[in-house]
């Protein structure tokens, strides 16, 4: 049941209505059913699965108090129960190449098992608790239902945010009724995460998979153009998700933690990860990055801890070699950054250049949007060969000119007026974004407003999105790129 679903739009309301007219008391376990029933939608055998690291991380938590083995046994198992689904059959293929490498023709077999919806975000908000709780920043939680809902709520269970236990557990310790503010705040943040994804994100998915299915037949300057617009599908089908996830908990009485923020204007590669997936990257911030010593424990250190954070990101994306690169390419950025930064900051000076200008700052995050743009190219390759092969491509036929005429004759599969229907939505996000990181709330704007013109707004809003929302060939629910980690 994806958000964009017509099912999701049958499915929610009737869990609004039903947390409305139940006691509050009675708010959590009927979440829970509602959580259960949203994965079920998805697969009923791995609601088993679910249930079973749920029963795991509560009862190892609970058995923490000076006995170390109960923390490593229910982390063991945790992330045991990632690395079998989500890894083992990477780590065959890889051992079988690598077997071919050393002379030997041997076939290794495949567990060929279907990745569970949402587990690298279920399992890593399961364990961060743990972790937690064994440091002791907050006590176990001893009722098990709001234990399970931490951990399947279903607004967030396959695609994040990633709460932790501290954010989340003393809301579900103290249940309320929705009250209207949220409910008019919540449809205007959920309305917003369907504008990214339907009218912009699945817009410019037709053009990019067009160019990147079919590479060969485009000129180099037209992959990049769509590896540009990729950089726009992709934060606007994750921060679509995550809008809709915090808008959807937000009419629940769920406060759920941002996301995104902006991560486009970031002026370093290391100021974009404090803005894009902020729930993950802050999660191996505080749980990898830190216990490895972080950058307290010298130079060369501190560069290895860099590169194991970045790695482990990649890997967490996808069991893919191409994810990996992906994730080491974004450490090297960091470490060149740090390593080059006294040079660079000397050459500044000697130049005169004055940092505080609007120019200067442009400058920078052009910088950073181009470096993070080529490594979303092995993000979007299917594996590591065809990043290369469009790399390779990219350098071979660099020329404007193609690019004027595969816009002119609509052969990247955007007509014109989808074409500026697509321009019109992303100057639209532009804007917003311009507006949030100038410190302009737009939420707090827009409850301060009559509430005739307020509520014209966002009738307008979602008829916007119906109207140009793009919502699956044949009216299927395309799926978000982030489900499949």
């Amino acid at each position: 049941m994806l958000f964009n679903s017509y099912s999701f739009l049958l499915f929610f309301p009737l869990v609004l209505i039903a947390v409305g007219l139940v006691p509050a008391r009675w708010k959590n376990p009927a979440l829970l059913l509602a959580s259960y029933y949203f994965y079920s939608c998805f697969s009923k055998r791995y609601c088993l699965l679910l249930l079973g690291c749920t029963l795991v991380v509560y009862f190892a938590a609970r058995l923490l108090r000076n006995r170390k083995w109960a923390f490593w046994g229910g982390l063991t198992i945790l992330l045991g129960v990632l690395a079998l689904f989500k890894y083992t059959d990477f780590a065959l293929y890889t051992l079988e190449k690598l077997l071919g490498k050393l002379g030997s023709d041997r076939s290794l077999p495949r567990l060929n098992l279907i990745l569970p919806m949402g587990i690298s975000f279920f399992t890593f908000q399961a364990a961060g608790y743990l972790i937690d709780v064994y440091k002791g920043k907050y006590p176990p939680e001893e009722n098990f239902v709001r234990f399970a809902l931490f951990v399947s709520f279903f607004p967030q269970l396959v695609s994040g945010p990633i709460g932790r236990g501290d954010q989340l557990l003393p809301q579900y310790a103290a249940p309320e009724k929705p009250r209207f503010q949220d409910l008019r705040a919540g449809l205007l943040t959920l309305t917003w995460g369907y504008f990214l994804k339907l009218v912009i994100a699945d817009r410019a998915a037709i053009l990019v998979d067009t160019v990147y299915g079919n590479i060969q037949d485009f000129p180099g300057i037209c992959l990049v153009f769509a590896t540009m617009l990729y950089a726009l599908q992709i934060l606007c089908d994750f921060s679509g998700c995550s809008s809709m996830a915090i808008g959807a908990a937000r009419m629940l009485g769920i406060r759920l933690p941002e996301n995104f923020n902006a991560p486009y204007f970031a002026q370093s590669i290391q100021e974009f990860w404090r803005r894009w997936h902020i729930s993950l990257s802050t999660w191996f911030r505080d749980y990898v990055y830190f216990p490895l010593g972080g950058s307290r424990c010298g130079r060369w250190k501190t560069y290895r801890n860099i590169l194991i954070v970045f790695l482990l990101s990649g890997l967490w994306h996808g069991a893919n070699w191409s994810f990996v690169v992906w994730g080491l390419l974004h450490g090297l950025y960091q470490i060149i950054g740090r390593a080059t930064r006294p040079c660079r900051e000397k050459a500044l000076d000697a130049l005169g250049v004055n940092r505080d200008t609007d120019c200067f700052r442009v400058l920078r995050m052009a910088v950073t949007f181009l470096l993070v743009d080529f490594a979303w190219i092995f993000f979007r390759a299917e594996n590591l060969s065809a990043a290369v092969a469009v790399i390779g491509r990219i350098l071979a036929d660099p020329g404007l000119f193609p690019l004027m005429d595969a816009l002119r004759n609509h052969t990247m599969g955007l007509d014109g007026p989808e074409m500026r229907v697509l321009v019109l939505a992303v100057l639209s996000l532009l804007g917003a974004d311009i507006l949030h990181n100038r410190g302009v709330d737009l939420q707090a704007w827009f409850a301060e407003q009559n509430w005739l013109f307020r509520e014209l707004l966002l009738i307008t809003f979602i008829l916007i999105v119906f109207i140009f929302g793009i919502w699956g060939n044949g009216f299927n629910a395309s799926s978000f790129i982030y489900f499949q980690f």
